[in-house]
């Protein structure tokens, strides 16, 4: 018993004659009559009644005809399966994203993904820059968005997200109605700085220095997000990244734009030994789309 008798004995099960299964298989009325017969006397099983120029199945047909049924119905699937993979349509795409892009625009990439893609499979984690690339460098995820200051060797790396830092004041500080201020002038409030390995920050501290100024620092977080809280609460002012805040409301706190040229970078990376999936690459192209808007 092989596939090709196999094939040949649904045909005939399904069309009811060896013409009209011999169309279905794109062969000739004599090959499925041949395999017909080779397949009973494999199975020791007579399989059809001979009706003028029909078959008839018998009995043992019929009941094995069900279990033909579901093996070919599981290559259907089987080969559906592939063709999405191909297609890029389902599968799974895990991504790792540090916490501004995260909780600011990735939900709306998501969703559009999500959108073009409905049977793919999705897989957040949300982690620090350094630790987005090690699940990149492992290869624990597929696609990462990570802060300009992670090491790039061994991964593709380039940027995605380039914005101008805006000073976060509460409403009622004295810069709060600026058009713009100075981050010489931050020296003079109690400041909420970034972590001393974040380059935004590593920038300011360098501008201040050469200015002969030091920034009076309370508290220092690594995420733009929880310095948007500590304004909103009164523990002073710092830099933050617009793209982190803008799928939430602040009431009571002003973002002010800086004299000073200074910039959050967001770099899309991935392995350089595995190209990216289909999924991946849609992702970027949505969330590239999206961030030039």
């Amino acid at each position: 018993m092989n596939h090709r008798q196999i094939e040949a004995f649904r045909a005939v099960m399904v069309t009811g004659s060896t013409v009209k299964a011999a169309e279905m298989i794109h062969t000739s009325q004599p090959v499925v009559s041949r395999l017909i017969g080779q397949l009973e006397n494999n199975l020791r099983l007579k399989l059809f009644e001979r009706e003028s120029s029909r078959l008839r199945p018998t009995p043992e047909a019929k009941s094995l005809f069900v279990d033909v049924e579901k093996h070919f119905s599981g290559m259907d699937q089987l080969e559906k399966k592939a063709k999405s993979l191909r297609d890029g349509r389902s599968g799974l795409l895990s991504i790792a994203c540090l916490p501004a892009m995260a909780y600011g625009p990735m939900p709306k990439f998501l969703a559009e993904l999500q959108r073009q893609l409905p049977d793919l499979a999705i897989r957040l984690e949300v982690n620090s820059s350094n630790e987005v690339r090690e699940l990149i460098a492992s290869g624990r995820c597929d696609i990462g968005f990570a802060a300009e200051e992670i090491d790039t060797h061994g991964i593709v790396a380039r940027s995605i997200a380039r914005r101008r830092a805006l000073l976060a004041v509460p409403t009622g500080h004295p810069v709060a109605d600026l058009p713009k201020v100075s981050v010489l002038d931050l020296a003079e409030y109690p400041y909420l700085g970034l972590s001393s390995t974040d380059s935004t920050q590593r920038f300011l501290n360098s501008v201040m220095a050469s200015a002969g100024k030091a920034l009076r620092i309370t508290i220092e977080t690594p995420y733009t997000l929880t310095i948007a809280s500590l304004v909103v609460s009164g523990a002073g002012i710092g830099l933050v990244d617009p793209i982190a805040l803008d799928a939430f409301e602040w009431p009571g706190l002003k973002l002010v734009p800086l004299v000073e040229n200074i910039h959050f970078n967001t770099l899309v990376i991935h392995s350089a030994t595995a190209p990216l999936s289909a999924p991946a690459n849609l992702l970027i192209r949505i969330a590239e789309d999206f961030l030039s808007r």
